[in-house]
């Protein structure tokens, strides 16, 4: 599957994420399923935090600067909220709905819709040429794609999976209240009282 990175292979799966954003269902249904697909979700989940921190150290203009507590965890704690969320949500379905369902899969959905979160890296380029500073509005942005990501999910928990309305609402809650807890844990533990999620 690596072999095959063509700039056609990385147009389509863009294209195949900017469908997850835009709720398809068949999409979503298609990722979820796709179990020979390892490299993309990690691909569109990992390549934010890394151009982040590249744009951080431009504007900080010290490679040292971007290993600091205060600029290294504050870009990196956000996304491993996201997984570690996905998986909090799982081991509900899995253990709490007894609905079979594949931890990857969901892994795989939630890395595609956090392609949204592609838009922090605009702020961090604008920061490192001096336009604005990045620390309040990347935090600003990252929680509105956070919130779509939600969205994304209740798209899969209700139209895909097909569970009850009021039990996805309860697994909503679940990743949501997972994400802000796995920060606050995160942060607390890398960065201290100096960390914010809003």
């Amino acid at each position: 599957m690596i072999n095959n990175l063509s700039f056609t292979r990385f147009s389509s799966e863009f294209k195949n994420a900017f469908s997850v954003l835009r709720l398809d269902v068949s999409k979503i249904a298609s990722i979820y399923e796709s179990s020979s697909e390892k490299f993309f979700p990690v691909f569109f989940l990992a390549v934010p935090p890394v151009l982040n921190l590249i744009f951080a150290m431009l504007s900080f203009s010290s490679f040292g600067a971007i290993f600091s507590r205060f600029v290294l965890w504050p870009i990196v704690i956000p996304f491993l909220s996201v997984v570690a969320a996905a998986f909090i949500v799982c081991t509900v379905l899995k253990k709490w709905l007894k609905i079979s369902i594949k931890y990857l899969g969901i892994f795989r959905v939630v890395c595609y819709s956090s392609v949204v979160l592609w838009a922090s890296t605009v702020v961090f380029l604008l920061d490192a040429v001096g336009i604005l500073q990045a620390s309040n509005l990347s935090n600003l942005i990252f929680n509105i794609g956070a919130v779509w990501m939600v969205i994304v999910m209740y798209k899969f928990l209700f139209d895909y999976l097909k569970i009850a309305q009021n039990n996805a609402y309860i697994v909503l809650a679940v990743y949501v209240i997972g994400y802000l807890l796995s920060q606050k844990i995160l942060g607390s533990l890398f960065v201290g009282s100096y960390y914010r999620i809003f």
